[in-house]
């Protein structure tokens, strides 16, 4: 049975201090003193500071071949968000809801995370767009085909795992009514719009995240899944997925009930760098002084896993482009449209009538000539013999916590532009045309941007940084 009430409340009490104790004030190296005035100013503040590996990083068991160039690389982040488009998030329904099979899931970084006591260390894949957090367990027959770089976790040899039983809130919440094991234990059935599903037994352990400060910070109580019977494909070369979404039991969450770490936030380095350096991601609380001048937009109150934002147009060069506000907006009775912030689909993606508006607009400020005009969700051009091609600068737009004013999302050349791989001299327009009326703003865009997600307020807010300093 899962851990009684008073128990944990007196394990958060201590958690607390176990936290403060753990966690250095110091940065690491690469962080600069704005960082650690942003999160470390606010009284009695706590910080966790861990690392996003991106896939292609030679030490991510991801990576791609050895010589695989910048163009190779972007083309295939370009590919795999084509894979994606035709649902948002990874998880939309349970395993026993029919769920419509469309290509390999693949999220763009990874992270380190331990669960047990004592620790037995796992690789999951970052996923905004689901909730639970994962790995595969021992005796676990329907993982026989999957390749990952570490032993399956043996719940066996933690000190820590309780089991929740499927009369518990926890389980209730998941699901109701709950599914029963045969011991009375909760077990959990989750499936994923790509058709992949995982299938296992939802435990409480001890998490313990590899912290770039000093010493690693440990919380208990931690809801997870213990999974022993996945899909045939799906799942290779890692060990778990990491949901980060707004659901009850992503990562943020539980980090905001269970240490009371309401805000998250990551500075993503440009696509160009991933195979040479990580990117920061922190856990804390926010900033009552903005030191780093952040600008902020609401969180939108929209189901409850991804993260909706009220964006209101695009400028190129600082002439707003003629589309209209309902483009963007979110359509309750159908249940469709609307933006969200997705850094684990690498490229932009726009509703139609947002991209066809873009790239008419592109076109029209570009005075390089048009390459692979016939494929009309692609805007490339030719830029062979040009040392420095000017581009046109995107800003995209969104609505202030006023309710009134907008702030700005600048958008360097390589958040907007990016190599193809058929031809070097050949540049294309890193946005491509949603699927659906929905558009999602992705990792290509998001890198050097500091953006801080903050539950408890709901609000999203960023700030231009260089993230690979």
């Amino acid at each position: 049975m899962a851990l009684s009430r008073s128990c944990l409340a007196r394990m958060l009490t201590s958690l607390t201090f176990l936290l403060a104790a753990l966690v250095s004030t110091s940065h690491a190296a690469r962080l600069t003193a704005a960082f650690q005035q942003s999160f470390d100013s606010a009284s009695n503040s706590v910080v966790i500071r861990a690392e996003l590996m991106h896939r292609d990083h030679p030490d991510s068991p991801l990576a791609p071949a050895e010589g695989t160039t910048l163009a190779q690389r972007w083309e295939a982040a370009v590919n795999r968000s084509d894979n994606q488009i035709a649902a948002r998030g990874r998880r939309l329904a349970y395993f026993q809801t029919p769920v419509k099979r469309i290509g390999g899931f693949s999220g763009e970084y990874i992270m380190s995370i331990a669960f047990g006591t004592p620790p037995q260390r796992f690789v999951g894949l970052v996923d905004t767009g689901s909730d639970l957090v994962w790995v595969q367990c021992v005796k676990c027959p329907g993982c026989t085909n999957f390749v990952q770089p570490d032993p399956f976790y043996d719940p066996t040899i933690s000190s820590s795992d309780e089991y929740i039983g499927c009369s518990d809130k926890q389980c209730f919440e998941f699901e109701s009514p709950p599914l029963c094991s045969t011991t009375k234990t909760c077990r959990i059935d989750y499936g994923y719009v790509d058709g992949s599903f995982v299938s296992g037994t939802l435990t409480t352990e001890t998490i313990t995240l590899s912290n770039t400060a000093g010493a690693n910070p440990v919380a208990s109580g931690f809801v997870m899944g213990c999974m022993n019977n996945n899909s045939e494909t799906g799942f290779d070369n890692y060990d778990g997925i990491i949901g980060f979404g707004r659901g009850t039991f992503s990562l943020p969450s539980q980090f905001s009930t269970i240490a009371y770490l309401r805000v998250f936030s990551y500075c993503l380095v440009p696509f160009a760098a991933t195979t040479t350096q990580t990117s920061s991601m922190l856990f804390g609380t926010s900033d009552p002084a903005n030191a780093l001048g952040l600008v902020y937009t609401p969180l939108l109150d929209i189901g409850t896993t991804n993260y909706y934002v009220n964006m209101t147009g695009i400028s190129l060069n600082g002439e707003a482009l003629d589309i209209l506000p309902s483009a963007f907006q979110y359509i309750k009775s159908t249940d469709s449209g609307g933006v969200i912030f997705d850094s684990g689909n690498a490229v932009t993606r726009f509703a139609p009538e947002v991209y066809n508006a873009l790239r008419q607009a592109v076109s029209n400020l570009t005075q390089y000539r048009e390459v692979n005009q016939s494929n009309l969700d692609k805007y490339c051009f030719n830029i062979t013999g040009v040392q420095t091609p000017m581009y046109p600068k995107v800003t995209l737009h969104f609505g202030g916590m006023d309710g009134s004013s907008v702030v700005d999302f600048d958008l360097g050349d390589e958040n907007s532009f990016g190599p193809y791989s058929g031809d070097e001299g050949v540049s294309c327009l890193a946005f491509r045309k949603s699927g659906s009326e929905e558009s999602s703003i992705g990792g290509l865009q998001q890198a050097n941007h500091y953006i801080e997600t903050d539950v408890e307020k709901m609000r999203m807010g960023w700030v231009t940084k260089d993230c690979t300093v």
